[in-house]
């Protein structure tokens, strides 16, 4: 079927228009529709969604896993629609809802755990994230940082300069107090079926959280094959839960806990440089490795090329990178750790990142 000049989108209830000139995601955020985007181009795949009924566009599939598209997941920011669609969020659940705070405790200067108790049970898998709304409608979104199995949800969440929800959420927000949460949402987890075969880890700052979640998933699961994690930051204070990642490769021959700084003052027990520097020199040939990436967008996307190159499938690169976005209303500049459907490939993306996380 040949491209319709006007076709009708259907998504969370409300129908508009789409003419050929736009993309999915052009329609999305003219309607004024709060979606989830980065690079707008197809790389990162941040604004992932789901088409419950209509044709999707072959190329609005290229890069995504087969399982993915085989559930009707594509990308928005590339897809011109070739006949009407309805359209659904990534996550297993739309839809928001109320979640009291538990606790507010600082784990390094910075960066504080804020556990959350959700009204309705949240089902989510290890590496995920939640949008995480105030009242007044300002929202970012935030890694999952606990197991599964644990009711009580556990956000890292990082001070960031000039951000006016994290300084929010540490400086003012108090346990007992109502917040909204949407999710679970991204592809930054091990698939239910992953074999056992060795993994690499890199992430700097509060990026920790999520993929010390996707460790000790691994764990769990019995995995015996080397798990890697090399974790990144400016100074040494920026580290924190070193003595649990410690304590955790004790328990675990398999695993093992790299701390790098790439500042000038270096404590004895890290190395110097930039985490995935580090990571990716000392693994020159990664064919038949899993590779998580969290970071700044520049940091995920050369990463990705260099595992790439190293000879990691694009199926087994998770990507979950940070970037500065505009916020849905009023706007806000904020950083935000990009999360949409994690896919390996490409890379979810979005708390909006994608959170506006670590």
């Amino acid at each position: 079927m040949g491209r319709l000049t006007l076709v009708q989108l259907a998504y969370n209830g409300s129908q508009f228009e789409n003419n050929a000139a736009e993309t999915v995601l052009d329609a999305l955020i003219r309607q004024g529709v709060d979606v989830s985007y980065s690079c707008k181009n197809g790389f990162f795949h941040s604004c992932m969604l789901r088409a419950e009924d209509g044709e999707i566009p072959q190329n609005a599939q290229q890069g995504l896993r087969s399982s993915h598209c085989d559930e009707g997941f594509f990308l928005p920011c590339v897809c011109h629609p070739i006949s009407d669609m309805a359209l659904a969020p990534p996550g297993l659940n739309g839809e928001f809802r109320t979640a009291e705070v538990v606790s507010i405790n600082p784990l390094n200067s910075s960066i504080c755990r804020v556990s959350l108790r959700p009204e309705i049970e949240l089902r989510h898998r290890a590496g995920q994230f939640i949008n995480f709304r105030r009242a007044d409608g300002l929202m970012r979104s935030y890694s999952l940082c606990n197991q599964p199995d644990n009711e009580i949800l556990e956000l890292h969440v990082k001070r960031m300069p000039g951000g006016e929800l994290s300084n929010w959420i540490i400086d003012e927000l108090q346990p007992g107090a109502k917040i909204s949460i949407q999710g679970p949402n991204g592809g930054f987890y091990l698939p239910e079926n992953a074999i056992d075969k060795p993994i690499l880890f890199i992430g700097p700052g509060s990026g920790l959280g999520a993929l010390a979640a996707v460790v000790l998933d691994a764990l769990g699961r019995g995995f015996t094959a080397p798990l890697r994690l090399y974790h990144g930051t400016s100074a040494g204070k920026g580290l924190y839960l070193r003595s649990a990642m410690a304590n955790l490769a004790e328990a675990n021959s398999n695993f093992r806990y790299v701390p790098c700084v790439s500042g000038i003052d270096v404590p004895k027990f890290c190395r110097q440089g930039r985490a995935n520097d580090i990571a990716l020199d000392n693994y020159p040939d990664l064919r038949g490795w899993r590779v998580f990436l969290c970071g700044t967008a520049g940091m995920v996307h050369d990463s990705k090329k260099r595992a790439y190159l190293a000879g990691a499938s694009l199926d087994d690169i998770f990507l979950d990178p940070y970037e500065h976005r505009e916020a849905p209303a009023p706007q806000h500049n904020e950083l935000s750790m990009s999360r949409g459907l994690r896919d390996g490939k490409a890379g979810p993306f979005h708390k909006p990142s994608d959170r506006f996380g670590p």
